[in-house]
């Protein structure tokens, strides 16, 4: 039955249990399965009605197992021109999906998927020659895309209304339920909360006490800033409440210890604008007496 067309199989032709081995001849003739499946030696169909075995198979042949066989399953249109293709690697152990003569969907035998690679180095792995795309979308009356880039010299993450990108949406990240960051459409950052109307707001919520050391500062602080390379940090508290949300500060320390606090500590004036000019009868405010400053003793 070799080089036999498609069309001329009859039901007969095939009966449970045979195996029949259809090889591709020197020649090439138009709708064969020999030419359809032009990357292999031998197609070997299995048609049975009992067993575990596969109940349609394609292997490459026994002559090209070593390095470079592949088995192929071709999909061709009317004229003959292959549009899709499945194929077993042998020699790089990868099962591959593509459009036309292309490998576009690779699976390694460790699982790893690829696309537009043929060497996945991830569970899920994109890749292009050019700026390149993924992208997670919704279709309802709300719709959003996540678009995650690889483009020349930086990595991007969008957040449009359509994949393609027409208009910004907000982009914000959880954990669990609860938001650790929001990103609003004008660029505004917002830690703690699912609004930001200012370019960068901190929220925390939980701080509640009154602050009254720098152990209740480093739990309590509302923004922490850290900068040192030594065993203990060093840094600045900024920001706290007690339930009647009436105290703030700023507080150096070392999350055990209050540390001085210094302004410009190389140099450099420090302004001090559009303080009162006369006492304002509130204690411990600064106010400014012709020049001199002052604190108020209430």
């Amino acid at each position: 039955m070799a080089g036999t067309k498609i069309s001329q199989l009859t039901e007969d032709a095939i009966v449970a249990g045979d195996t029949v081995a259809i090889r591709r001849g020197a020649s090439n003739y138009a709708g064969t399965i020999g030419d359809q499946i032009a990357a292999i030696e031998t197609i070997t169909a299995q048609l049975q009605t009992t067993g575990t075995a596969a109940a349609f198979s394609i292997n490459t042949d026994s002559d090209n197992n070593a390095t470079g066989a592949t088995a192929d399953l071709l999909f061709d249109n009317n004229g003959g021109t292959t549009v899709a293709r499945l194929r077993w690697d042998e020699a790089t152990s990868t099962f591959n999906l593509g459009y036309g003569a292309s490998n576009h969907l690779v699976i390694d035998s460790s699982g790893n998927v690829g696309i537009g690679t043929s060497s996945p180095g991830r569970k899920l792995h994109v890749s292009d020659s050019g700026n390149t795309y993924a992208a997670i979308s919704q279709t309802d009356a709300t719709a959003s895309a996540l678009v995650i880039g690889a483009e020349s010299g930086i990595n991007r993450i969008y957040s449009w209304t359509t994949p393609g990108g027409s208009t910004a949406s907000p982009l914000r990240v959880s954990v669990g339920i609860l938001t650790a960051f929001h990103v609003a459409t004008d660029g505004n950052f917002h830690i703690g909360g699912t609004t930001a109307p200012n370019k960068f707001t901190v929220t925390h919520d939980e701080a509640v006490n009154t602050w009254s050391s720098v152990s209740d500062a480093s739990t309590d602080a509302v923004v922490k800033i850290f900068g040192s390379n030594n065993a203990t940090p060093y840094g600045l508290y900024l920001g706290y409440a007690n339930s009647a949300n009436n105290a703030q500060g700023i507080q150096a320390g070392d999350g055990t210890s209050a540390l001085p606090l210094t302004l410009n500590p190389k140099g450099g004036a420090i302004m001090m604008e559009a303080l009162p000019t006369s006492d304002p009868t509130n204690a411990g405010e600064i106010w400014n007496d012709s020049g001199t400053l002052k604190v108020s003793a209430g």
